[in-house]
């Protein structure tokens, strides 16, 4: 298992938005990154709010948040991320680091949206754009790279796809299984262009957005913000990969594929799983899969598998992992239409 950075190994779809003569697709997502990222050494020291709603259901008060950082250098910064069933503060300052936690889950969306504001080139490291020619848009202005990484245990097997765009230079977004963020209303601060929108998403009905609320120039921070009397190791979130998952499994039931009005009768489905440091899935998300109600099914399924809690340097940590799954199913019958 390893530290989730971002899942880079499995696979990349990169769109590009026409760019300065002189800048190559190799170069593109570092400059990138030196552009719009507050956190790079050396960039402004800053004060940044933020708030999550979900557009599309202002009455979902479940996928809402505060975020607020004070950030000095990368080495010194005090972090608090509120939600309702959820909330961390977290401070770094120099070798020491400090967190503290309610709530036994850190949401993967919310993690996913606080990573995409302060940290959005983790998951663009190591990614080389000019290892593929394949270019899936069609008819617009964009220049396009995609990449397939296989994912299942044999005999069973599919492939699964990410996605990295640009626009005129800067960011625009980032979809990797179990990590999707958009960024939006880009405005300058101090020598950075920062997207003043992040935009994640769950499913087709829950889209939160983080809108940056405040950010301006920290200067003579409090000192007393940053002090850390007792180090307390950070929550991790591993990547384990389909084999060490389900041999972590302690309840699996089998699959049952409902029947499907058209559309392949068998094939193959793969899903994103997050799964809670007790063993226990949270989140699910429908990868690629050659049947939509298949793909649904499987993400509702599994949210009953519970695992043994994964562990990582002694610790109780969230695990992610990707199941895929062959499938046989029948058409509905045309009775009673």
């Amino acid at each position: 298992m390893w530290i989730r950075q971002g899942l880079l190994s499995v696979g990349v779809l990169v769109v590009l938005a026409s760019c300065a003569s002189n800048t190559t697709v190799r170069e593109l997502p570092a400059l990138a990154v030196k552009k719009s990222q507050l956190t790079l050494p050396g960039s402004s020291p800053f004060h940044l709010v933020a708030t999550v709603v979900s557009p599309k259901d202002l009455s979902d008060h479940v996928h809402t948040a505060r975020i607020e950082e004070y950030w000095v250098s990368p080495e010194k910064w005090r972090r608090t991320v509120t939600a309702p069933e959820f909330s961390q503060l977290l401070i770094v300052n120099g070798a020491k680091v400090h967190e503290e936690l309610t709530g036994d889950y850190y949401p993967n969306w919310l993690r996913t949206l606080v990573n995409a504001i302060f940290d959005p080139g983790s998951p663009l490291q190591g990614v080389d754009l000019t290892k593929s020619d394949d270019n899936p848009v069609r008819n617009v202005p964009l220049f396009c790279r995609r990449f397939a990484t296989p994912v299942g245990i044999a005999p069973v097997s599919n492939d699964v796809f990410s996605t990295y765009c640009f626009k005129g230079g800067l960011l625009e977004g980032v979809n990797i299984p179990g990590y999707v963020a958009g960024y939006d209303n880009y405005a300058p601060f101090s020598d950075k262009q920062v997207a003043r929108t992040v935009r994640g998403y769950i499913d087709r009905d829950h889209r939160p957005e983080a809108h940056i609320t405040e950010l301006r120039i920290l200067n003579a921070p409090d000192e007393s913000l940053f002090v850390i009397a007792e180090p307390r190791a950070p929550l991790q979130t591993v990547f384990v990969n389909e084999q060490q998952a389900r041999a972590q499994a302690v309840e699996a039931p089998p699959m049952v594929w409902p029947k499907v009005e058209e559309g392949q009768l068998s094939g193959v489905a793969s899903t994103y799983v997050s799964i809670d440091r007790g063993g226990n899935v949270r989140e699910t998300h429908a990868l690629n899969n050659d049947h939509p109600d298949i793909g649904e099914a499987a993400r509702a399924q599994l949210m009953r598998w519970r695992f043994r809690p994964f562990v990582a340097q002694g610790a109780p940590v969230q695990a992610e992992t990707i199941l895929t799954f062959a499938y046989s199913t029948q058409l509905q019958s045309s009775r009673g239409r």
